[in-house]
């Protein structure tokens, strides 16, 4: 919302995705011409999910919110087109400040992913 043209409290709409509904704010953002959509959970104040808003467009929600040192994180986010889910991402660990060991970012026996050696270095780096 910080790089927002301008916002538009649009009033008050049933934010759906999937099983999910959830009485939301909705807010309308204007960046560079562009429109995108934030629902805000009337009782919680929790993002529930965004959109572009135009027809077809996929919409994500956020589920699972849990407090980590002191700060709400969603730990599941779904993607809808329709009723049908796109993508499913569920986060089953945060660390806030913490050094990550190496090992964390070596791929598996046999894996086809390769990091590239620019952000490999890049996060050695930060380690330092």
């Amino acid at each position: 919302m910080l790089n927002a043209d301008s916002i538009e409290l649009e009033g008050t709409v049933d934010f759906i995705a999937g099983d999910k509904k959830v009485l939301c704010y909705s807010m309308a953002l204007y960046v560079e011409g562009n429109r995108y959509f934030r629902y805000i959970n009337t009782s919680t104040y929790y993002l529930e999910g965004y959109t572009r808003g135009e027809s077809g467009d996929p919409v994500t929600s956020l589920n699972d919110y849990r407090e980590i040192d002191g700060l709400l994180v969603p730990f599941e986010e779904i993607t809808y087109r329709g009723n049908n889910i796109e993508s499913r991402f569920v986060t089953n660990l945060i660390y806030f400040n913490q050094t990550i060991p190496m090992p964390v970012y070596e791929y598996p026996k046999g894996s086809t992913n390769i990091i590239s050696a620019s952000l490999l270095f890049s996060l050695i780096q930060k380690d330092k």
